[in-house]
Parts: C-alpha cells; structure tokens; sequence
C-alpha cells in the first residue's frame, strides 16, 4: 500500500487522470518498440543523476536483465528495451520511498508504513524529490489520492494531512486482512463484520 504521486508534462486544460491513464497505456504499448529513444533515454538519465547526486541514500534498482529475458524467452535486448525504466529507493530503506521514471513520466511511491513521527521526515524527502524531478523535466505533479496538481510551494501540509490518518489506520487495515476467516459454510458472518 502506497501513497502515490505522478510526475508528467499536461497539456493546458487536460484532466490530469486522463492525461496520466493514456501515458500507463503508451508505457505499456511502447514495450513493443524495437530501439530505445535517445532523447528520452538522456531524460531518465538526467532526472536520475539529478536525484542521486545530492542523496547518497537513493540507489537506482539493478534490472536483471537475463533472468528477465530468460523468464519471457526474448533476447537480452529486447528485455532491456522492455523494462528501459529506471527504479530507485533508498538504500537504507528498501521498502521504502520508491521512484520510477519512465519514458513520459515519473512515479513516485511513498509506503504507508510508517509512524506518524517518521511520516513527516518522509515526505520532506518526497518533496525534495518532487522538486527536483520538476525542475529537470518541466513536469506537474499530480495527486490521484486528492486528484489534483500539486502546487509544491504552498501543498505540502495538505499532502501530509490526507496521508497520515491513512498510514495511522494501516496496522489495523493489516490485522484486519490476516484475520482468520469463517468456515465456507458461515460466508454469512463475513457480511455482518
């Protein structure tokens, strides 16, 4: 379970979720693409240089690319032109904060599971990573959770506001799902819980 934060160029007067549906969908076609482009491949790699040169902590996740390739009986190459995006969390925190960046657009994954204290010290570094990646690209940052583009400077408060009464619930929404349940037979007492 996971806060999440998009990052991508919308046209003016486009619905962001639209405008974000149809680029998951390209991701997902492009997959097809038979060479990398280079323009956007200099892109991820300025965005991902941008992110790591100032935070030691974020490491970029290394694709297998054979075991890839092996598992989808494709060639070494067409594996790395399949998953050509760039994953990276923090060293420290593997679970953690989780950034994507791919082809037209950057995801950014803050977990749920984290005290309230933390929750705060967390989205400070989210926010950073937010505007850094804005900088570098000239993207928005959309919020599906609040569905809105985040203005940066004046938001922050609003974010966290909505993520930590979430976070807070999330060992209750955990004890809940491992909860044992009713034999087949009682599949009424499911509904009455």
């Amino acid at each position: 379970m996971s806060y999440d934060l998009d990052l991508f160029q919308l046209p003016p007067g486009a619905n962001p979720a639209n405008v974000l549906g149809d680029l998951f969908d390209d991701e997902l076609s492009e997959y097809q693409l038979e060479h990398l482009v280079a323009k956007k491949e200099e892109r991820k790699e300025a965005v991902t240089r941008a992110l790591t040169s100032e935070d030691s902590d974020l490491v970029v996740f290394p694709m297998d690319y054979d075991t890839i390739a092996a598992s989808r009986r494709i060639s070494r190459e067409e594996a790395r032109i399949a998953y050509r995006h760039v994953e990276l969390h923090e060293a420290h925190d593997p679970e953690g904060i989780q950034i994507a960046i791919y082809d037209d657009f950057v995801t950014v994954a803050v977990p749920y599971n984290h005290e309230h204290r933390e929750a705060s010290e967390m989205f400070q570094d989210v926010w950073k990573y937010l505007q850094k990646i804005e900088r570098e690209t000239g993207y928005v940052t959309y919020d599906p959770q609040l569905d809105c583009i985040l203005d940066l400077s004046s938001d922050y408060d609003t974010v966290l506001s909505h993520f930590i009464p979430i976070a807070d619930d999330v060992p209750r929404i955990l004890a809940q799902a491992a909860g044992e349940k009713a034999p087949w037979w009682r599949f009424w007492q499911e509904w009455i819980q």
